[in-house]
C-alpha cells in the first residue's frame, strides 16, 4: 500500500502531465525500435484542432454557460498552450513505424 501513496503522479499532479508526456515519448521510441506496435484511437480529435478552448485565464468564480461572448473566447487558452494536447499532437503524427492512428 505504501507503494502507491509514493507514485509522484498521485502525490504530485503538477508533474502528471510530464510523466504522461514521458510515457508517449517511450512508446514512440518503442514503435521506431520495432519492439511494440501500438493502435491509438481517438474520438473528437477536431477539439485538438481549434484555435481556442472554452477555458479563460481568468478563471471565473462561478460557471458559464454559453453561447460565449468574443471578449469570452479571446481571452482563453489555445490548445497547444497545454503539455497533455501537445503530448497527443506528437504521438499523432505519422512518423511513427508499428504505429497505427484511427480518428473519428
Amino acid at each position: 500500500m505504501k507503494l502507491f501513496q509514493t507514485f509522484i503522479g498521485l502525490e504530485r499532479p503538477k508533474f502528471s502531465t510530464d510523466c504522461l508526456a514521458v510515457l508517449m515519448k517511450e512508446l514512440q521510441l518503442h514503435c521506431k525500435g520495432g519492439n511494440c506496435k501500438i493502435a491509438i484511437f481517438v474520438d473528437g480529435i477536431n477539439v485538438l484542432f481549434e484555435r481556442r478552448t472554452n477555458i479563460n485565464r481568468k478563471l471565473p468564480t462561478k460557471r458559464v454557460k454559453g453561447p460565449f461572448k468574443p471578449e469570452w473566447t479571446e481571452e482563453s487558452i489555445a490548445p497547444d498552450e497545454f503539455t497533455v494536447v501537445r503530448s497527443i499532437k506528437k504521438l499523432l503524427k505519422s512518423n511513427h513505424p508499428n504505429s497505427v492512428v484511427i480518428a473519428r
